[in-house]
């Protein structure tokens, strides 16, 4: 306040002119700014030069947060401006979406035609094994499901029985959000290509987890070596990982 409008200014006498002003004024500051209190040098020269949006929008939230205090503490009767506010995108992801190019020679690599042995099975040949690779690849695909969900997967998510086979993502993973909970069907397909028989076979060897033979990196990075294996076998292949995948 004092720096825009000086020392005199009541909050009193603030108003929604006063708000959108100090709003313009930071979506104006230079990146790395450094609060000199010289409003000159604080302003970027160029737009190319100013904060993102999202760090403009959080100083901004400062403001807010500082108006609203005002009010709870009956320093002004309302707050002024209240629906003023800085837009800011959505950060994304990172992740880029698979090209139906890539899509298409992984789903006609040798995992799916026929390999040349258990150590080659990026190679063409005349073997054929529905792996934890074409399972993961397969299941991904269909559902939608991230990594760290797939890998996760115990026999008691999978309900194949059900009068729509689907599976559960419930909370007793760790999920991303706690929207991710959530019903997934499962594709016809699957079941055709032998998702059944799969999970069953699996079921017989290992204790709990459906891709048990997989296991979880450290805390915090659960999906490293499921990671690791699925980007060597598409990198073998020659997918460029840059281009989305994984």
């Amino acid at each position: 306040i004092r720096m825009l409008w000086g020392d005199d200014m009541l909050v009193s006498d603030l108003t929604a002119d006063h708000v959108r002003e100090a709003r313009d004024y930071i979506k104006s500051l230079k990146r790395s700014t450094q609060f000199s209190g010289d409003l000159k040098k604080m302003r970027a020269v160029s737009p190319a030069d100013r904060v993102s949006a999202q760090t403009a929008s959080k100083y901004f939230s400062h403001v807010k947060s500082f108006l609203a205090w005002l009010e709870e503490e009956s320093h002004i009767d309302k707050v002024p401006g209240p629906k003023l506010k800085i837009v800011a995108p959505k950060k994304s992801s990172g992740q880029r979406k698979w090209t139906p190019e890539n899509l298409e020679k992984l789903f006609t690599s040798p995992l799916y035609t026929g390999f040349h042995s258990p150590g080659l099975i990026h190679k063409p040949g005349s073997k054929k094994s529905q792996n934890r690779l074409y399972w993961f690849f397969l299941l991904g695909l269909y559902t939608g499901a991230r990594q760290g969900e797939l890998l996760q997967l115990e026999f008691s998510h999978i309900h194949l029985d059900a009068e729509v086979p689907h599976l559960k993502i419930t909370s007793d993973l760790e999920l991303k959000t706690k929207q991710s909970e959530r019903i997934i069907p499962l594709h016809p397909d699957l079941l055709l290509f032998g998702f059944d028989r799969f999970v069953e076979k699996r079921r017989k060897k290992t204790a709990k987890r459906l891709f048990s033979d997989i296991s979880f990196g450290p805390e915090g990075n659960r999906t490293v070596n499921a990671s690791k294996a699925l980007l060597r076998y598409i990198q073998r292949i020659g997918i460029d990982p840059s281009d989305g995948a994984v």
